[in-house]
């Protein structure tokens, strides 16, 4: 089938700020285009229009009855509120996963160079000629990305002093994670022998299997917190990790375990409300002095976040907030 038969060239005119307002006013939104308008000139059209997907008519270009300026900003300003309180926390968590992630695979090695070492990974020993061509394939990947990464922190005050200190080819692991990004760091646990792989997860609590999981959606979050991407309206896979969080199986994991039943009732399994729970779990271990669990309670529970609330369903219909996971 030729996909290009049924596509056609783009020919919509560029319109000014005043043509975009007029243009979904026609379709059907309410209020001052005055707002409107400012609010055009410094927010991209199709990222403020994403907060409107939902109210469409179906099969048309018009907007339900009754969304007006007003509410269309209090989602965006919610979600852009709520993204910055998810940023600030899983920023701090992958602080942490750096430095155990390091310290860990160093000391179960008894090398500073653990990480540019291939026998220092599990390359699937005794699974078969492919499955152990795979994952060297993997690993000569992820050297590659790292080796671009120590190239592009080459100015930074302590590589620089190491160059000049040192004649390694490369810095000690404790120094080159600091400079890889969240999805390079997943790779690197994926790859890790079981046991340290074992040892790292159970430092947060979980299983490795579940950790691996942990790790891909959190960098999910990530993800969507550096690029600007909304959260409400947006589904995040989470990779089945409320099956694995059994209480039954680890008691550390008994308030999470709770928690995250109220999303299998909602038989979501992909919403935000798991992903939060699980960086509340995580924080109780990595920082349990942390406030931040209180301040993102304060903020869903705020009467003026209450429109961006009501599109989260897990947070606006449940009484997550009083779940022992979420008590100070």
């Amino acid at each position: 089938m030729n996909e290009d038969a049924n596509r056609t060239f783009y020919e919509k005119p560029v319109l000014s700020i005043e043509g975009q307002a007029d243009l979904l006013m026609s379709r059907g939104l309410t209020g001052n285009k005055r707002k409107l308008c400012d609010i055009l000139r410094y927010v991209n059209y199709y990222r403020l229009t994403g907060f409107l997907f939902p109210f469409k008519i179906l099969d048309s270009e018009r907007y339900q009855s009754g969304i007006t300026i007003d509410y269309l900003w209090s989602l965006y300003t919610f979600d852009r509120r709520l993204r910055g309180l998810l940023f600030e926390r899983v920023s701090r968590l992958e602080v942490a996963f750096r430095t155990v992630f390091a310290y860990e695979h160093a000391r179960a090695t008894n090398t500073p160079f653990c990480y540019a070492e291939p026998y220092c990974f599990d390359f699937g020993h005794g699974k078969g000629t492919r499955k152990k061509n795979e994952v060297e394939e993997r690993y000569r990947e992820m050297m590659k990305r790292i080796d671009a990464a120590i190239e592009q922190a080459k100015n930074l005050r302590f590589m620089r002093h190491f160059r000049e200190k040192y004649a390694n080819k490369r810095p000690p692991v404790w120094m080159v994670v600091e400079v890889l990004s969240f999805g390079i760091l997943y790779h690197y646990f994926r790859l890790l022998p079981r046991l340290v792989q074992i040892q790292i997860a159970h430092r947060f609590g979980f299983t490795e299997r579940t950790f691996c999981s942990v790790l891909t959606a959190l960098n999910r979050v990530r993800n969507k917190c550096a690029h600007h991407e909304r959260f409400l309206h947006s589904k995040i896979p989470t990779d089945g990790i409320h099956k694995y969080c059994s209480a039954r199986k680890n008691k550390m994991l008994a308030d999470l375990d709770e928690a995250l039943q109220i999303d299998v009732c909602y038989e979501s399994g992909s919403t935000l409300y798991s992903l939060v729970c699980i960086m509340v779990h995580l924080l109780s271990i990595v920082r349990p002095e942390s406030r931040w669990k209180q301040r993102f309670k304060d903020f869903m529970c705020d009467p003026a976040n209450a429109d961006g609330r009501a599109r989260l369903p897990v947070f606006a219909e449940s009484t997550w907030e009083t779940l022992a996971l979420w008590q100070t």
